[in-house]
C-alpha cells in the first residue's frame, strides 16, 4: 500500500492533498455551524494552514509541469510540519501544560466607539478560549486529531519526494 500511495504521480498526489484539504476544511465549519462546536483563535490559525495547503496544490496542479509540482509537495509538506506543531501547541494549552497565550485569552473589543457596541459585540460574539476542549472523541479533542493527521500528511509528502528522489537516483 504505501509503494502505491509513494508511486502517485505529482499531479495525482496534489489532487489528493486538495481533497483532504476540502474535506478537513468543510469538515470544520460544518462542525462550527451546523453542530455548534465553536472554535478558539488557535483552532482557526490551524484551519487556515489547510487552506493555505489546499490552494497551494491546487494552483500547482493547474499551473506546473510535473517537475515543478514536485517543489510544491515539498512546501506543502513544510506547511503541514508548521501546522501539526501548531495543533501539538494547541494541545499542550488544552492539557494545560503550556500557559494560555494572550491572544487566546480575550477578545480585541478595541475598535468599538461606545459603550451599546461593546454590550452588542459581546451578546453577538461566543467566545472560546484555547485552553477549552469544545469536542472530544475517543479523549481527543479537535486539536489532538489535527496534529496527527498533519503529521502525517508531512510524512507523505516528504515520504513521495523521498521515494521519488531515490527512483531517479537508482534509474541513473
Amino acid at each position: 500500500m504505501i509503494k502505491e500511495m509513494f508511486g502517485l504521480s505529482p499531479k495525482r498526489l496534489l489532487g489528493w492533498i486538495v481533497g483532504i484539504c476540502v474535506f478537513v476544511v468543510s469538515s470544520a465549519y460544518i462542525m462550527e455551524h451546523q453542530f455548534g462546536v465553536l472554535s478558539c483563535k488557535l483552532c482557526v490559525y490551524e484551519r487556515l494552514v489547510f487552506v493555505a495547503a489546499g490552494i497551494i496544490a491546487f494552483m500547482a496542479f493547474l499551473l506546473f509541469p510535473p517537475k515543478s509540482q514536485s517543489l510544491f509537495i515539498f512546501i506543502i509538506g513544510l506547511l503541514f510540519l508548521c501546522g501539526g506543531i501548531l495543533a501539538l501547541y494547541h494541545v499542550g494549552i488544552q492539557n494545560h501544560l503550556i500557559s494560555l497565550p494572550e491572544f487566546c485569552n480575550t477578545q480585541d473589543f478595541g475598535k468599538l466607539t461606545s459603550v451599546e457596541a461593546l454590550k452588542e459585540a459581546l451578546l453577538q460574539t461566543p467566545f472560546v478560549r484555547c485552553d477549552q476542549v469544545t469536542f472530544s472523541f475517543l479523549g481527543l479533542s479537535l486539536a489532538g486529531y489535527n496534529a496527527i493527521l498533519s503529521f502525517f500528511l508531512t510524512g507523505m509528502c516528504w515520504g513521495w519526494m523521498k521515494f521519488h528522489v531515490m527512483e531517479k537516483s537508482l534509474k541513473r
